[in-house]
């Protein structure tokens, strides 16, 4: 006579960085708002695989873009062509103005109602358009969201490199979980490029399609096999820990 088996129950294992239970109901107001407008302003992209947290163009202006890249910005002719992207900029810069550490890590744990996530985030993008690190404060808070995520692989895109915070961007991209590239074109002068390779940045190119040698080509704006999210998740080319220049191919998106 068979002898019933007995059924255990399966506990899933905390994530590393993970709240614990009942923490979204004990956290500060702070965070319950950041949380919520997270909901609202954070938009996962299909096309990369990541989901992503945007900031308005004039955070552009605050930061370091280089005006003579400004015509081929596809962000500039969307906003024309889309003109409700308008509207959505206004929730992203509220929910960037809101954001705190605590209110990201409810946001990766937690979803709108309050329960918890059934799917686990591995990768984040700040930001798909404007700058993330237009200014110190921006730096801080980009920098404390990482920390408290540290299971979250960050890839972080900035021209700002070439402004005064590069000193406190470079600590930021010290983190593990930290992917910072330096967003570089054609106006990026001889010099830069070798200050830039001697602090061992990571870099980003695009604006000369041609420009290709001693890059490695990004997959997707050059229409090979991945995506962004394939690179952070192998730790290839955006998504290495070591130094690298990636080639975008111009409007390969």
């Amino acid at each position: 006579m068979r002898t019933a088996r007995r059924k255990t129950k399966r506990t899933r294992r905390p994530m590393q960085g993970a709240t614990a239970p009942g923490a979204l109901a004990t956290a500060s107001i702070a965070d319950r708002v950041s949380h919520a407008l997270l909901h609202r302003a954070a938009k996962w992209c299909p096309d990369i695989g990541l989901w992503a947290l945007d900031r308005s163009l004039a955070s552009c202006k605050a930061g370091e873009c280089t005006t003579a890249m400004c015509g081929n910005c596809y962000v500039r002719s969307n906003m024309v062509r889309f003109p409700s992207m308008g509207p959505k900029d206004v929730v992203n810069d509220e929910c960037w103005a809101a954001l705190t550490p605590g209110g990201f890590r409810l946001w990766l744990d937690y979803g709108p109602l309050g329960g918890p996530r059934r799917t686990r985030i591995r990768a984040f993008r700040f930001c798909t358009r404007g700058e993330p690190m237009a200014m110190p404060a921006d730096i801080a808070k980009v920098k404390a969201c990482m920390e408290i995520a540290p299971e979250v692989t960050c890839w972080v895109p900035t021209r700002c490199h070439q402004g005064p915070q590069r000193t406190a961007i470079r600590d930021a991209a010290g983190l593990d979980n930290a992917r910072v590239l330096a967003s570089v074109d054609y106006t990026t002068s001889r010099g830069e490029y070798r200050h830039l390779r001697e602090q061992r940045w990571s870099m980003l190119y695009v604006g000369d399609d041609g420009a290709t040698e001693g890059r490695e080509l990004c997959p997707k704006t050059h229409h090979l096999t991945g995506n962004c999210a394939d690179c952070l998740a192998k730790g290839e080319r955006c998504g290495s820990p070591e130094p690298t220049e990636v080639h975008l191919q111009l409007h390969g998106c």
